[in-house]
């Protein structure tokens, strides 16, 4: 099912459950490590990006509790403080940010585009 009125993440919103989309998040939690309980840039880097991907994109099917639930127990005040930090290493370029998120933005970026174009 196709339709070019869409972009990718209309579609897949409009296509998908809520548990669908829980679902398809926590198999992406689980495979990028996500939810370990590190501090480290390593582990929170593609956190923050996480954070960042999904509420721009799908804020109506997954609340600031549910992604902090999902992302090992956080609260909502963490997803907030992730959200921040992120548009922080976004807006100064950091290399590092960019470097360890390139992989998570691929993978979201190319998998969803898929389910669009099945």
């Amino acid at each position: 099912m196709k339709n070019n009125n869409l972009t990718p993440w209309e579609f897949w919103i409009k296509t998908s459950s809520k548990a669908e989309c829980s679902i398809s998040l926590s198999f992406i939690i689980q495979k990028f490590e996500l939810d370990k309980k590190s501090n480290h840039h390593t582990t929170i880097f593609p956190r923050y990006f996480f954070c960042a991907f999904i509420r721009k994109n799908i804020p109506e099917k997954v609340s600031l509790a549910k992604l902090g639930s999902m992302l090992g127990g956080k609260d909502h005040s963490t997803i907030i403080n992730a959200l921040k930090n992120h548009n922080l290493l976004i807006e100064t370029n950091d290399p590092k940010y960019l470097d360890l998120t390139s992989e998570l933005s691929a993978y979201l970026n190319k998998n969803f585009y898929n389910i669009y174009n099945t």
